[in-house]
C-alpha cells in the first residue's frame, strides 16, 4: 500500500489543504480529496427585534465575516423564506401574520452559523381606542 498525505492548495496555501489520499488495494487506486480547514463564519452584527405598526415596513439585518462565498437565508418560524438570500431582509407592507421568530443561516461551504432569534411585532392599526370623555374619567368604588 502506499499513502499520498496532505498537500497545500496552491490557490489558497495558508487557509486551505487539500488531503489526497491515494490506496493501492489489490491493484486497485482510490482517489478520495477532501477539504480540511477553511474560516468558518462569524455573526459580526445580530438581526434586532422590531415593533412596527400594520402596513409599516420591516428591515432585518446581518453583518457576517468568514472565507467568500457568504450566503444567507432568511427563516421565519424556523421555515426558510423564499427570495431571502441577502443579508437584508425586508417586509414592505407589514401585516399581523408576519409576526413572529426570524433569524438567518449564514452559510460558506465550509460550515454553518445561524443567528440570534429576532422577534418582529405588528401592531394592528384597529386596536383598541379610547378617547377621554368631555368632563374626565369618574371611577365608582362598588
Amino acid at each position: 500500500m502506499s499513502a499520498k498525505l496532505c498537500r497545500a492548495s496552491s490557490s489558497f496555501p495558508h487557509k486551505i489543504v487539500t488531503c489526497l489520499f491515494c490506496g493501492v488495494i489489490a491493484g486497485i487506486s482510490m482517489w478520495t480529496p477532501r477539504l480540511m480547514a477553511g474560516t468558518q463564519p462569524s455573526i459580526t452584527t445580530q438581526p434586532n427585534s422590531l415593533v412596527v405598526t400594520q402596513g409599516n415596513s420591516a428591515s432585518f439585518s446581518v453583518s457576517a465575516t468568514g472565507d467568500a462565498p457568504l450566503a444567507y437565508q432568511w427563516r421565519f418560524g424556523g421555515g426558510p423564506l423564499s427570495n431571502a438570500t441577502n443579508s437584508i431582509f425586508n417586509i414592505a407592507s407589514t401585516q399581523l401574520s408576519d409576526a413572529g421568530n426570524y433569524d438567518v443561516i449564514v452559510p460558506n461551504g465550509f460550515v454553518s452559523i445561524t443567528s440570534i432569534v429576532a422577534r418582529l411585532t405588528v401592531r394592528s392599526t384597529h386596536g383598541p381606542a379610547y378617547a377621554a370623555p368631555a368632563g374626565g374619567w369618574t371611577f365608582y368604588d362598588a
